[in-house]
C-alpha cells in the first residue's frame, strides 16, 4: 500500500467496542494512492530483532485494526473510553 500524503492526528482515536473497549491512538492521517481514501495510521511498536539492534524500540505505523470501529476526536470520547487510553 502507498501513501501519497500524511498528516499529523492529534487527538484522535480508533474506538472498537467488542466484549471490551479498545481505543487505539491515531497518529497519522494517510491518503492512499489514487486519493480516494484517508485512513488512520496506528503505531505499533517493532518486535526486537537480535539481528538487527538498531530498529530496537523503532516504530511501525499500521493501519487500524480490521474491526468495526470509530474514528473519535478526544473531545467526543465518553469516560468510558478515556479510562482506556
Amino acid at each position: 500500500m502507498k501513501y501519497i500524503s500524511i498528516a499529523s492526528a492529534q487527538d484522535w482515536f480508533y474506538v472498537i467496542h467488542k466484549k471490551e473497549t479498545i481505543v487505539w491512538r491515531v497518529a497519522m492521517w494517510a491518503l492512499q494512492q489514487g486519493g480516494e481514501e484517508v485512513i488512520g495510521l496506528v503505531a505499533n511498536p517493532i518486535i526486537e530483532d537480535e539481528i538487527n539492534p538498531m530498529i530496537r524500540g523503532a516504530k511501525k505505523f499500521l493501519t487500524t485494526p480490521p474491526l468495526p470501529g470509530t474514528y473519535k476526536h478526544r473531545m467526543d470520547l465518553t469516560a468510558e473510553e478515556l479510562a482506556c487510553i
